[in-house]
């Protein structure tokens, strides 16, 4: 959902620190569901499903940041 907030203001800030909370807790699960061995997850397609899907989940709340954010972290890729 786009910001209906001005580019830098209170509004967009408190989204993008939404966005980045949402990226942090999809890492976290991600790389709790990946298990503790390479064989576990590529014998496990529920696991790897699962932990796709955090990282889809991770990308498109990084696709959602602003356009002031963006500026301001040019080092962060989307």
């Amino acid at each position: 959902m786009p910001s209906c907030g001005r580019p830098g203001s209170s509004t967009s800030r408190h989204e993008d620190a939404l966005y980045l909370r949402h990226i942090r807790e999809a890492i976290v699960k991600a790389m709790a569901w990946a298990g503790s061995s390479r064989q576990a997850f590529f014998e496990d397609e529920f696991r790897q499903s699962a932990v796709i899907r955090q990282l889809e989940i991770a990308r498109e709340a990084a696709g959602r940041w602003s356009e002031a954010f963006r500026q301001a972290h040019p080092g962060i890729a989307v």
